[in-house]
């Protein structure tokens, strides 16, 4: 067999244990049982299986490096959480390879290709901006055996997540705005494919029936992407309907500023007509006129927590490996709700 196709399938196979077992055991988990470690690591020498971190394995010796992929780091939400990802490997000795795919899948796989060779001791991957049925590059890095966690996405792969309560941020919105005085209250949806934004939208959903406000499909506004073109045409419409509304929370923060600008130059005032909330508080929101008011997200708290269960994965101190880490948004209040 050639040693460059071999994979933790193969070993798993061969020796009659599961292909989480054979990670688990390459990974020098210390809950596999003597017997079945050394079957695997036997296997897995006769197979030649990546010479370079099996190696590792045996001498229970690592590269001390995790590979961190986001998208594309431009993106406003990304600065933050690097900044805590790089800050907390080196708390546990570890170092940051930084993989900035520019939200290209051939990409991502290519550097999965360079690196599973034993340069990484494991992978975390923040790509909240993909469809969770589209994880092609999650079940990649999955089989060369290193542990991997998802960061601010929970996708079909069982691969453990660090993540936010989407809807909760919404109901908070929702409920925030009904305290002031606000019942007919609009929402802009993001990317319908990615499960953030339905989580997002459900929130809304729930909050209308829990405050027993009625729901009104005029009001709701689907699969915005173009930010700043389709916010300008879809407001002028339904103000040019008579649509009444007198708030709208918006499913993130770039929609949330593309709001504020449209309805200036339609001659609504923020928040006197129209009270705006906009979804994870990304340091535009600050700045701002008038003052954002958010739906935060603990985007240094869930980084934090991401390299720890991962080192923690790596070291075999963590055998949970399907779990979810599920953070609580805040309600950050500013100026554009009164």
């Amino acid at each position: 067999m050639d040693r460059r196709n071999v994979t933790i399938k193969d070993i798993a196979l061969k020796t009659g244990v599961s292909k989480s077992t054979v990670s688990r055991v390459l990974c020098n988990d210390v809950h596999v049982s003597p017997e079945t470690r050394e079957k695997v690591l036997a296997c897995a020498k006769e197979l030649d299986f990546e010479p370079n971190y099996f190696a590792k394995a045996l001498k229970t010796q690592r590269s001390k490096t995790i590979a961190f992929f986001v998208p594309n780091i431009e993106v406003m939400i990304y600065p933050a959480i690097i900044q805590a990802i790089e800050d907390e490997t080196l708390k546990r000795g570890y170092t940051i390879l930084l993989c900035d795919i520019q939200e290209n899948k051939e990409i991502a796989k290519e550097y999965i290709r360079k690196l599973k060779s034993g340069n990484v001791d494991g992978f975390i991957f923040a790509t909240a901006f993909w469809n969770e049925k589209d994880n092609e590059e999650i079940l990649e890095a999955k089989e060369t055996g290193l542990p991997c966690i998802n960061l601010l996405r929970t996708d079909d792969s069982k691969t453990p997540s660090v993540c936010l309560d989407n809807a909760k941020g919404s109901e908070m919105a929702v409920n925030y705005l009904v305290s002031k005085g606000r019942h007919r209250i609009a929402y802009l949806q993001g990317q319908e494919e990615l499960k953030l934004y339905r989580d997002r939208y459900k929130g809304y959903l729930d909050a209308l029936k829990k405050n027993n406000l009625a729901y009104d499909e005029k009001l709701v506004w689907h699969g915005i992407e173009n930010a700043n073109v389709v916010v300008s045409r879809e407001l002028t419409r339904v103000l040019n309907e008579g649509i009444e509304f007198d708030a709208i929370l918006c499913s993130s923060d770039n929609l949330a500023v593309a709001t504020v600008h449209t309805l200036s130059q339609l001659g609504k005032t923020v928040p006197g007509d129209v009270a705006i909330i906009g979804y994870d508080n990304v340091p535009i929101s600050e700045l701002l006129v008038p003052r954002l008011t958010a739906i935060s997200q603990p985007f240094k708290e869930m980084g934090r927590k991401a390299v720890n269960v991962l080192v923690d994965m790596i070291e075999g101190k963590l055998n949970d490996n399907e779990k979810s880490y599920i953070f609580d948004p805040t309600l950050i209040e500013r100026d554009t709700v009164i």
